[in-house]
């Protein structure tokens, strides 16, 4: 059964990609929460977040989030005003200070190429987070890593 949503859900804008990021595009992950929104970005030659801030209907970029070192972003997630970005090599946490979104910590296992941070997720009140490493020491089995607010603060 097929359910038209014409009359329920309707187009109010259309919102471009920041120049640079638009060709060759890979990957995109999408994340909402309440009047913010982030834009995961993987293209040919970088990975970048964009955060969009809803101010009554409309979408407008409020910032551009990179990686230090050039990783390629493959998970976002936004909950109040925390950002985390996995990148397969870690997870880079950003808050939102008086409308800037500032890298706070960079977390990582200290392992190589196992893949933590492929994929993320903060719980709603951003009091946890689950990192998912699909590919753990190597191996073809892999892990999850569970993280509470105050290992988050102690992560970096």
């Amino acid at each position: 059964m097929s359910t038209d949503l014409s009359s329920i859900i309707s187009q109010t804008q259309t919102i471009p990609i920041s120049d640079g990021l638009v060709s060759y595009i890979s990957d995109v992950n999408v994340k909402i929460n309440g009047d913010y929104a982030v834009v995961g970005i993987t293209s040919k030659n970088q990975s970048a977040v964009l955060v969009y801030c809803r101010s009554d209907i409309f979408w407008n970029q409020q910032a551009l989030l990179t990686s230090d070192d050039n990783s390629s972003y493959t998970s976002v997630d936004i909950a109040g005003n925390i950002i985390a970005i996995g990148s397969g090599n870690g997870v880079d946490i950003f808050c939102n200070t008086s409308g800037s979104w500032i890298l706070q910590q960079q977390i990582s296992d200290n392992t190589s190429n196992n893949s933590f941070g492929y994929s993320i997720v903060l719980s709603s009140d951003a009091s946890t987070l689950i990192v998912g490493a699909p590919e753990t020491n190597q191996s073809e089995t892999g892990s999850t890593y569970l993280f509470n607010k105050s290992d988050i603060a102690n992560a970096i």
